[in-house]
C-alpha cells in the first residue's frame, strides 16, 4: 500500500474519532507517533500531520525523534525498537494526562522492540 493511500486512511480513521466523540467542541488534539525509524512510519507521520484533510479535522501532535529516521533506514535494531516504543509511550503518557485527545501510530516494528528487550505480547 503506497503512502499516499496509508495517509487516506489515517484521515478516515481521524474523522471516524471525531464524529464519534462529541465531546469535542474545537478540533481534538492527536498525537502521530513516527513508527519504527527502520520503515515508513516517519514518512507517512510526517505526511499525515502536513496533511490539510487531517488538520482540519484534528491538531496532529507528533511523537518521537526528529532526524531519528535517517539514522537506521532499513536496518532493524534495538535503538530503532526503543525510539518507536519511547514515542508510543510518551504519547500514551500524554493521553492519560489529557494533554492530547486520542492517538494514532505509524508502522512499528514488533521485532525491533523484541531486539530491545521490550515487551509487546
Amino acid at each position: 500500500m503506497g503512502s499516499y493511500r496509508l495517509v487516506e486512511c489515517v484521515v478516515f480513521y481521524l474523522k471516524a474519532l471525531v464524529l464519534t466523540h462529541s465531546k469535542f467542541l474545537s478540533r481534538p488534539r492527536i498525537g502521530i507517533t513516527l513508527g519504527d525509524p527502520a520503515g515508513i512510519g516517519p514518512e507517512i507521520a510526517r505526511k499525515a500531520a502536513s496533511c490539510q484533510k487531517i488538520n482540519e479535522v484534528c491538531e496532529p501532535v507528533l511523537y518521537g525523534e526528529p532526524g531519528i529516521a535517517d539514522e537506521f533506514v532499513g536496518r532493524e535494531s534495538a535503538e530503532a525498537g526503543m525510539s518507536s516504543y519511547t514515542a508510543v509511550e510518551k504519547a500514551v503518557r500524554d493521553a492519560l494526562a489529557g494533554i492530547i485527545d486520542g492517538v494514532a501510530t505509524a508502522p512499528i516494528s514488533k521485532s525491533a522492540w523484541s531486539l530491545a528487550g521490550l515487551p509487546w505480547r
